[in-house]
């Protein structure tokens, strides 16, 4: 687990990496529709990328910014590596950009199973929620 390396992915052989571990945990794993991944938000938004020692990517996350709020999406983490707290590590590097960004507001629309994982982040669950596939989805935010 120290082994695991945090970047900003900017240079397109990163950014491919984030892509395709997308498409692996979504579409492939979760049975998410992949025309619902491209938002077409990707090229406007900040991406961090975890990788292990060997340079593998094990985890990824995406901050877009919209005027003095954020929105957290596209969170994963590679099924071997659940359970090591890079979800919480993905959303904490997430949040210091956003602080840095000088953002008031954070929100995202996690699967209502993660509701915990992310109260316990400090997330506020708000009314409402949407049905994307087989999942139903919490919409959430944060002051920072």
């Amino acid at each position: 687990m120290n082994n695991i390396h945090f970047v900003i992915a900017q240079s397109e052989e990163q950014l491919k990496a984030v892509h395709e571990m997308r498409l692996e945990i979504f579409v492939k794993e979760q049975g998410i529709p992949q025309e619902l991944d491209k938002d077409g938000l990707d090229l406007k938004s900040i991406h961090v990328l975890a990788s292990n020692e060997h340079g593998h990517p094990v985890a990824s996350g995406r901050l877009t910014i919209q005027d003095e709020n954020g929105i957290l999406s596209r969170i994963a983490v590679a099924k071997d590596f659940r359970g090591l707290e890079l979800g919480k590590k993905i959303v904490k590097k997430l949040e210091e950009i956003a602080k840095e960004k000088k953002l008031k507001q954070l929100s995202l629309s996690p699967h209502a199973y993660l509701e915990k994982f992310y109260a316990d982040l400090g997330y506020t669950t708000e009314s409402g929620q949407k049905s994307v596939g087989k999942y139903t989805l919490l919409t959430m935010s944060k002051k920072i």
